[in-house]
């Protein structure tokens, strides 16, 4: 019965796989990079399948190999959701709507060539696809709002420059190289960052409480040094004398109040005897 169940929903996600990115690829126009802020409303926002730092990564992976990024993300998407499968019908999802519309396209653009309202109309859609694109850019930077890590920064500032430098023909330099150097940047920073977490880690186990004065000053509040200890210890034994001390003398006072009655008593009944 379980794996019926499974099974159900199995074949379920691969039909929502396939509806949200057949959807996408038929509504989105302008290429893989427009593509991606309407990927990212529907399966991170929407669909709730992936984080906003996963669609993040996976643009990041999607573009650092190779093939359309439109396509390559659909991939990694669809492998995540479902498996090999999923990555199947999801790349084929995204492809089939580009398929058919320029397949129709390419048999009746003899036609059309040389139309005027053909040539206003790819005007209007060039600006459509520029605001896609920023849009697209202006979501996936969202994460620099907490970004607090100055290499994170580091690489983005001179990648942009680099990318502007040689957009504009100042140097001649290939972006293949600023991918593949920002990929060496990040291993060579993630394996330091972890290496350093496990030494801080190990010292935080050998010595919990810490005897240094860093240790001493980022230790939790509720931990107590020795001489803390031994000053809580001398509040409450000198308290501890003190109420002795008060009991006593209450003690004291009570018997005091009480013999003057007995000798009288005593006194009387003496007297009596006489």
């Amino acid at each position: 019965m379980k794996n019926n169940k499974n099974l159900k929903t199995y074949f379920y996600n691969l039909i929502q796989l396939a509806w949200t990115f057949f959807k996408i690829g038929a509504i989105t126009f302008g290429g893989g990079y427009a593509m991606i802020s309407v990927m990212e409303r529907n399966v991170a926002e929407k669909k709730k399948w992936i984080t906003h730092e996963e669609m993040l990564n996976i643009v990041a992976i999607a573009e650092s190999t190779p093939g359309a990024i439109a396509l390559n993300a659909s991939t990694f998407i669809g492998a995540k959701i479902a498996g090999f499968l999923g990555a199947l019908v999801a790349s084929l999802a995204s492809m089939l709507p580009s398929v058919l519309i320029i397949v129709g396209i390419s048999l009746l653009y003899n036609y059309f060539a040389d139309s005027q309202y053909l040539y206003w109309a790819g005007l209007g859609m060039r600006g459509a696809v520029a605001a896609l694109i920023l849009n697209a850019v202006l979501n996936l930077g969202k994460f620099l709002k907490t970004e607090r890590r100055p290499a994170i920064w580091a690489i983005l500032i001179l990648s942009m420059t680099l990318s502007l430098l040689a957009s504009f023909e100042i140097i001649h330099f290939d972006n293949i190289f600023i991918i593949l150097g920002t990929m060496v940047i990040g291993f060579i920073y993630t394996t330091i960052d972890i290496a350093v977490k496990k030494k801080k880690d190990s010292n935080k186990a050998i010595d919990p409480i810490g005897n240094n004065e860093d240790n001493t000053a980022n230790r939790p509040a509720n931990v107590l040094t020795d001489q803390e200890l031994e000053r809580n210890c001398n509040i409450l034994s000198h308290e501890k004398n003190w109420a002795s001390s008060v009991e006593q003398d209450i003690n004291v006072e009570n018997l005091q109040n009480k013999n003057p009655e007995n000798d009288q008593s005593f006194n009387s009944k003496n007297g009596g005897n006489k």
